[in-house]
């Protein structure tokens, strides 16, 4: 649906509360509105995720004044939730439903902060969400903050589908947060007739499984078929191509460098869990945007079969200390222990500081 000048400028920023509060006053009430991505085009993709199952609990945020949850609930969808951070369109959305779907619920809540309990759902319904937080000047914060947030609300065995235009950025974030203990599909929506887009939808769906199990992603975006945009369609079949290459990488017992983020993922699966022997080496510092990277190494002792008697315990390495100027371009090489411990030397931690490149040194 276009969209008038005077709605166009109330929304520079797509993740302004206060932005959106004028886009829907502007509007009016009682008219629904879909950025892209209409009903019949999504019903048959939609339901075959939900498999008729009428008692599922479905979330909704960033519902917006779509139409899609009531599609749902009068196909006897009864215990749907709409979450939206705009007091405007929820009070709309309630004086339109309450008479005539009066199971739905809707709440005035911010998706990257939500007030739910651990486990509430067992489905979660994005339409355009995810690619409303994702503003180039933000960055991935607010996205990162609301998958999190996603991820802790859904019950396990539980399926979040994610309408999208798949743009770079936002592709990029769904492969990466969503590459442990999930299983990952990812198909093309077809479009209207009619429709003068130039945009394609994709629909990503991930269903929580078990920490630390890596799965290729199963892509029906197929190079053969017709999309509005192929060159879209083209970068959604290349960017998947190289993401299973990652995954196959992690199953082929290769000894794999993680990151901080991959092991808050799951990567390895509990990190509050010992697991005897366990040795993982990590990467700690983002190229870019740290001076220096670490790599380490995450080592679980193995079990003893006696009690261990002592609280600490004391490794002794070649000290290596080169202190210079950066300036000079100079380096530092630091070794350092951080421990762990229980009742007993649980997990070590070693840490190797490498030289920072020239660029950042100028």
């Amino acid at each position: 649906m276009a969209t008038t000048p005077a709605l166009h400028d109330a929304l520079l920023d797509f993740t302004s509360r206060e932005n959106w509060d004028k886009f829907f006053a502007l509007r009016g009430d009682g008219d629904s509105f879909e950025w892209y991505a209409e009903w019949p085009q999504i019903k048959a993709p939609l339901l075959s995720m939900l498999l008729g199952e009428e008692g599922t609990e479905i979330l909704v945020p960033g519902c917006g004044s779509s139409s899609l949850s009531e599609q749902l609930y009068d196909l006897g969808f009864r215990r749907i939730t709409n979450v939206d951070f705009s007091r405007v369109i929820v009070a709309d959305m309630l004086r339109r439903h309450a008479r005539v779907r009066p199971q739905m619920r809707w709440r005035v809540m911010d998706m990257t902060n939500m007030q739910f309990p651990d486990g509430s759902f067992d489905f979660i319904l994005d339409k355009g969400g995810l690619d409303a937080l994702m503003e180039p000047e933000v960055g991935t914060k607010l996205g990162m903050k609301y998958l999190d947030e996603a991820k802790r609300v859904l019950k396990s065995g539980g399926k979040f589908a994610c309408f999208t235009l798949a743009e770079s950025h936002v592709l990029d974030l769904l492969l990466s947060e969503f590459r442990f203990g999930w299983d990952m599909t990812i198909q093309a929506i077809a479009s209207e007739p009619s429709s003068k887009s130039a945009f394609q939808t994709f629909m990503v769906v991930m269903v929580k499984g078990k920490m630390g199990v890596v799965r290729t992603i199963k892509s029906l975006v197929d190079q053969s078929a017709e999309y509005c945009n192929m060159q879209q369609a083209n970068a959604v079949i290349h960017a998947l191509q190289n993401e299973n290459k990652i995954r196959e990488s992690h199953n082929s017992g290769v000894d794999i460098l993680f990151s901080l983020r991959d092991l808050q993922l799951g990567a390895i699966g509990d990190l509050k869990v010992i697991v005897p022997g366990r040795r993982r080496q990590l990467i700690l510092g983002e190229q870019g945007s740290s001076l220096y990277c670490y790599k380490a190494v995450l080592m679980d002792a193995k079990n003893q079969n006696e009690t261990f008697v002592y609280h600490c315990g004391v490794f002794i390495v070649p000290k290596v200390c080169y202190i210079l100027s950066i300036r000079t371009c100079a380096y530092a090489v630091f070794f350092y222990y951080y421990y762990c411990l229980t009742e007993s030397l649980s997990q070590s931690l070693p840490l190797s500081c490498n030289k920072p490149s020239k660029t950042e040194t100028q």
